[in-house]
């Protein structure tokens, strides 16, 4: 006899690509009329921007680029002079045909602007930035149960909480505020280049709302009313909340990647206003109780047993890593000007029951030197740190927020460090087996030689293992013992045989 398990659906989210992917765009500028000619480039700097994604049948795209500014001593000895210049990038991901539209998130890194002459009125303009996209498609995940099996077939249940992607989605919000600079600057006249890094503080869900709130660091570069190159940072709070689809409770957790959609930065008589647009990409992680039948079998009969892997995307972890970097340039500055740092996405290696973790990037650094001329210098630095994770996992690593970096001037050199925070997710890759279906035998007659008492000491197997094999159950040798969980190792079990 055939006994047939009813089937139910696990919905969740199903990851298709976690990957990065960087672009190398470069692009002539020619100078605009007016505009002294070219001596030589003293330093260049970039911000990401993030225009749109698209999930197509076959894959998906992310598009958007690098604002870049390129500061260049004029060949008649005036003051710097700073050109602008946009590079657009677009990077694809290809996967199997989707049966149903899913969400991509999105995190972009600059990895570095540089530019060289190519005449006295042009500029080769090269930006270099990475995009770590992720795909999340919802699915329904079949898994199968039985509510109403014969009295003599004993069922292996067990129940699982499972960490699942549930919901992704995202919120556009503007950040639109006016600064005053302090009374000690002085006054900008006209901008250099600028950024905003943000940095979340807290992330949680309530009920069925996605919160989340943080920091952004302005940072622009200015030429002032003294004739100076002046570097300044302002630090803008925000606080924001997403409606989800449906109610979690407090075990649900959200994991936000940032984007910048835009970046317009305005002086109004010594006055900065900073129009800011950003783009929160959340993912909501909720536990779901998976209850499996792994195992049957029956003492009076032979029980043929069907089984299948359940494969489902459970997160295993989720862990914050605070990365302190440090490096040095071998110069004499009389005054740092400016500072900033591009970090690359962690790539990973596996090293047994331990996956490494290694983040590189640079510093970029504008300074006087002791002749109170501009230069413009970079620093590689390098960070590695570990993770357990077995086997049977991968681990999912990005960077979430980078500080803007500072320097220090001593001793004959210039001293570098800054922070950032890297998220790591541990995911399983391993299947839980389940019982799908059993082919019941004839019941078969008491067999008058059989003992109807055996001892066995325990350590041997399981309490399921030993019913198993002998053909008892484990409710009757928890009986015959008074055992409540499974017993101490080396103990005698009394066995019952029916």
């Amino acid at each position: 006899m055939e006994l047939q398990f009813e089937k139910k659906a696990c919905r969740c989210l199903r990851r298709n690509v976690w990957e990065v992917k960087d672009q190398e765009q470069t692009q002539e500028v020619k100078l605009p009329d007016g505009m002294p000619d070219i001596a030589n480039v003293l330093a260049a700097w970039g911000q990401c921007v993030m225009r749109g994604k698209e999930w197509r049948s076959d894959g998906m795209s992310v598009s958007g680029g690098v604002m870049a500014w390129v500061l260049y001593a004029p060949a008649d000895g005036s003051e710097p002079r700073s050109v602008e210049v946009w590079l657009p990038m677009q990077m694809k991901w290809g996967f199997p045909d989707s049966l149903r539209e899913g969400t991509i998130r999105a995190a972009w890194l600059l990895k570095g602007v540089d530019a060289r002459t190519l005449s006295a009125r042009k500029l080769m303009v090269r930006a270099n930035a990475s995009v770590l996209a992720e795909a999340l498609e919802p699915c329904e995940e079949e898994f199968s149960t039985a509510d109403h099996v014969p009295e003599d077939v004993q069922l292996l249940r067990n129940t699982y909480p499972a960490r699942l992607p549930m919901e992704a989605g995202e919120k556009l919000f503007a950040i639109d505020e006016e600064f005053a600079l302090p009374a000690s600057e002085s006054m900008p006249e006209k901008l250099i280049s600028f950024s905003f890094a943000p940095q979340l503080t807290e992330q949680k869900v309530l009920g069925g709302k996605a919160v989340f709130r943080g920091t952004g660091n302005f940072h622009m570069l200015y030429q002032g009313a003294d004739g100076q190159l002046h570097g300044w940072d302002q630090e803008v709070t925000f606080s924001q909340f997403s409606d989800l689809d449906q109610d979690y409770d407090k075990d649900a957790q959200v994991s936000v990647m940032m984007a910048l959609s835009s970046l317009e930065p305005e002086l109004q008589e010594g006055r900065v206003r900073l129009k800011c647009g950003l783009i929160a990409q959340y993912l909501i992680n909720d536990v779901v109780m998976l209850d499996l039948i792994e195992d049957a079998y029956s003492p009076n009969r032979q029980v043929s047993v069907e089984t299948l892997d359940l494969h489902l995307p459970m997160v295993l972890d989720v862990g914050q890593e605070t990365l302190r970097l440090e490096s040095m340039i071998p110069e004499n500055a009389s005054r740092v000007v400016d500072v900033n740092m591009c970090p690359e996405q962690p790539t990973m290696r596996r090293a047994g029951d331990l996956t490494e973790l290694e983040c590189n990037g640079q510093f970029q650094v504008l300074f006087c030197d002791e002749n109170g001329a501009l230069q413009g210098r970079s620093a590689r630095w390098s960070q590695v740190w570990e993770l357990p994770a077995s086997m049977d996992a991968d681990v999912l690593c990005a960077v979430q927020s980078v500080s803007h970096a500072q320097a220090s001037n001593h001793a004959g050199q210039i001293s570098l460090n800054g922070t950032l925070q890297a998220e790591a997710m541990t995911v399983s890759r391993q299947g839980m087996t389940m019982v799908t279906g059993l082919e019941l035998g004839e019941m078969r007659g008491v067999d008058p030689s059989r003992p109807s008492l055996i001892l066995r000491r325990a350590g041997e197997g399981t309490l399921w293992e030993i019913a198993k094999d002998t053909g008892s159950t484990v409710g009757a040798i928890r009986k015959a013992n008074g055992l409540n969980d499974e017993p101490l190792d080396d103990r005698l079990l009394l066995i019952p045989v029916s």
